[in-house]
């Protein structure tokens, strides 16, 4: 069965990337949750998208010239709605609390890109070592760095993101060790599909959010669609059953 993997949380309803996102993501069924991590200068593996602060807080600037202190009591909900005042940036070592011993699916991607966050993978790598019970990939748009923590935790899945179309790419993933391809959606065609199978990769197309997007995915039986609006897709893989 596909599974429901909510991007940054249940994002359609809830500030993205926020407890309140991923405890309703959850409460609604999804089979996991995807986020971002990036790291403060005191070292603080951190959940957030971009690297500026300014968009999904009451804070500005970079947040790689933060310490943890000066972000913790940062709103990061009231951009969404006045429901969620309040919310804060979550640490990652919360959200692994939350989803400890769930077996639920836990896709981390590293934003290790516009700023490179040195020695982030072993910080990961140190941290997701005092956890268990959790199905944990961890995807990148940085190669290089999936590459790294590759060759620190060889058992860790990583995933490949990527946007552009790329010729037999199930190749490249199995040089990279790669467990999975994490494909925008527009990029899941017949032969992408015909030769992940055969090569044992899975699939993880992103951003799926019209129903019409939800139910290709679904019938070309991709190993999972990360979405915003995962309670919608959920109704539609329970329809299609």
């Amino acid at each position: 069965m596909t599974k429901v993997i909510a991007h940054r949380g249940s994002s359609l309803r809830a500030p993205e990337n926020t407890m309140a996102a991923f405890r309703l993501a959850l409460e609604q069924g999804a089979d996991g949750v995807e986020l971002d991590v990036q790291m403060t200068r005191d070292g603080e593996l951190v959940v957030i998208h971009d690297e500026t602060l300014d968009r999904t807080t009451s804070g500005s600037g970079y947040l790689f010239q933060r310490n943890y202190a000066e972000i913790s009591s940062l709103d990061a909900g009231s951009w969404f709605s006045p429901e969620y005042a309040g919310e804060c940036i979550p640490r990652l070592s919360d959200v692994l609390d939350l989803m400890q011993g769930s077996h639920q699916t836990l896709n981390l991607e590293l934003k290790t890109g516009m700023v490179l966050y040195e020695g982030i993978e072993q910080q990961l790598v140190s941290m997701l070592s005092r956890y268990s019970g959790i199905d944990i990939v961890v995807s990148s748009f940085n190669h290089y760095s999936l590459r790294t923590l590759k060759s620190l935790a060889p058992e860790f899945a990583i995933g490949a993101l990527y946007m552009e179309g790329l010729v037999e790419p199930w190749l490249y993933a199995e040089r990279l060790k790669a467990y999975s391809l994490h494909p925008l959606y527009l990029n899941i065609i017949p032969e992408l599909l015909t030769g992940c199978r055969k090569a044992g990769v899975a699939l993880f197309p992103w951003t799926v959010d019209k129903p019409e997007d939800m139910k290709r995915m679904l019938l070309a039986k991709v190993n999972a669609v990360i979405t915003n609006d995962p309670a919608t897709l959920l109704s539609l893989r329970r329809s299609m059953e």
